[in-house]
This record gives structure tokens, sequence and C-alpha cells, in this order.
């Protein structure tokens, strides 16, 4: 029941079972004394106050972190998430649609906005981020040349792949969905929140988990069936480009994602007078265009 991964003693900490499909996984609660729990990768889920209708470029709050690296789980409440990602920095971490979880940890690290230093985002930089969403859609690029739009939430790529079911709908005591009521426990101790809510937010980060040891299996294959494709320059190019840029470009389609985030939430600044000139040139192209054809 423990690792020599751990730097302190985690056994006066509570258990939480946690059963899914076939198999039950022990969670406890993280705090600060326990030190570093995790020695390679692991996936990590944030549970946060309702995303608002009419603010949607706002960050919502984060409630309550989910760890877990295949064999054991940790909660780790709000205020101690700065100091769980400090007792990991250079560890692996996975996420189901990174640029949420990516957003929420930083404005819990950074609620400012100041403290360059503390930047979630330098971990993406260093190639340590995964993110099984990005992952599932550009299998299926690879695979069946689209994009899966909605086909790659949590629910849908574990029901896929690892054939388990995650209740995206559980209703919460007090009325309203589980997802949706996180906001109703924040700031208690993860002893005193409800095991309804434990459930839900255990379920995210183990499906995330094996969501991702099942995405590798299916990439050596995809990246066999690469030499039949156009441009293909041989295997030593293929493994630099994967090593340069991840499995199938997942590094530069990360990158990509969080800076479309940042330019939807805060948009994009237009030199209104630029823009009309230009206008106004592309007309004139199209003009002399359509009177050559």
């Amino acid at each position: 029941e423990s690792s020599p991964v751990f730097t302190t003693s985690p056994s006066d900490s509570p258990v939480f079972t946690f059963p899914l499909g076939p198999s039950q996984y022990r969670f406890r609660v993280w705090v600060p004394a326990c030190g570093k729990v995790f020695a390679g990768p692991f996936a990590l889920d944030t549970e946060t106050t309702k995303i608002e209708p009419d603010r949607p470029f706002h960050t919502p709050t984060l409630v309550l972190g989910v760890a877990f690296n295949g064999t054991q789980g940790w909660f780790i409440a709000a205020k101690d998430m700065p100091a769980f990602l400090a007792s990991h920095p250079s560890n692996q971490l996975i996420f189901h649609n990174a640029v949420f979880d990516l957003a929420v940890l930083q404005a819990a690290l950074n609620p400012r906005g100041t403290a360059l230093h503390n930047d979630i985002y330098n971990r993406v930089v260093a190639g340590r981020v995964a993110d099984t969403l990005i992952m599932a859609r550009l299998i299926v690029l690879a695979t069946q040349g689209h994009s899966a739009i909605n086909q790659c939430s949590l629910d849908y790529c574990a029901k896929l792949y690892l054939g388990l079911t995650l209740p995206k709908d559980t209703p919460a005591p007090g009325g309203g969905l589980i997802r949706e009521t996180f906001h109703r426990v924040m700031g208690k101790p993860v002893e005193e929140i409800l095991p309804v809510y434990l459930q839900y937010a255990a379920g995210d980060a183990v499906a995330t988990w094996h969501l991702y040891q099942h995405i590798k299996t299916l990439l050596p294959a995809i990246k066999e069936h690469a030499r039949a494709a156009f441009g293909y320059a041989g295997p030593r190019w293929l493994d630099e480009l994967w090593q340069k840029h991840g499995p199938l470009t997942h590094n530069i389609q990360l990158k990509a994602s969080i800076v479309l985030d940042f330019i939807s939430r805060t948009g994009v600044l237009i030199d209104q007078a630029r823009r009309d000139e230009k206008v106004a040139s592309l007309q004139k192209v199209v003009n002399e265009t359509r009177r050559t054809l």
C-alpha cells in the first residue's frame, strides 16, 4: 500500500475506494506533507465552479484536483494544488482537453497573472503535457480522414476505446447535476465532500489515464502505415519529426489549441483603417480577375 516514491508516509490519510468497470482503485487525500507521490507520468483532472453561460471566456475556479497514475490516486484540495505541482515539477501531466485544465491550474497558481516563474505553460514548452482529446482526434484523422468533431469527449472515448461508461448526468443532492454543482463543495475539506462528488471526479482521472495508455498502443501501427502516405521520406525522417513535434503532430496541436483559446478569450486587436485598405485592395484583384475570366 506504500511506495518508495513517498517522501512521507500517507498511512494516516483516509482511503476512498473507487470502482470503475471490473477494477477498484484506492484514492487518498494529498496534503503538502506527502511531498512527491508519483515518480512518473500521471493523469490530472480538475473540477471547477460552473462555467457561466454569459461569460464563457471567464476561467472557472478550481474546486478539486484529482491525480492518478494507474495504481493509486489522490484528491488535491484547491488550496494545496500549487504545492502539489511544485512537488512534481518534472512529471508528465496527462489531461483530456488540456487547454481547459491548464487555464484553471494557471489561475490557481498565479491568480494575479504576475508571477512569471509560476507558469504551468512552461511544462507545455518542455514537452511534459499530453492531451488525450487531441490524440484521439489525430488518430481518427490519421485513420479515417476526418477530425472527429463531437466524437472525442472523455465519456465518448472511454466507451469507444475502453468499454467503460462514465455517467456524466448523475443527479446531485439538492438538484442539478454533479458535474455542474461542484461549487457547492468549494472550500470544504476533501473528507467532508459527499462520495458521489468524489466518485465523479475520480472517474475522469482514471479514464484519462487508461485512455492514454490505450492510445499509445495504437500509435506504432499508424506510424508503420505512414509508409503508404504521399510524401513519406523514410523511417528516420518520421522518427525525427515525431520526436520534434510529438506523435501525429500532437505537440504542435497542443500549443495551437492554447494560443487559439487565449485569442478566443481576449479577442484580436484589428486596425480598422488597415482592414478597409486591404479589403479595397483585394476587391480590386477580384474585379480584375473577373474581367480576365
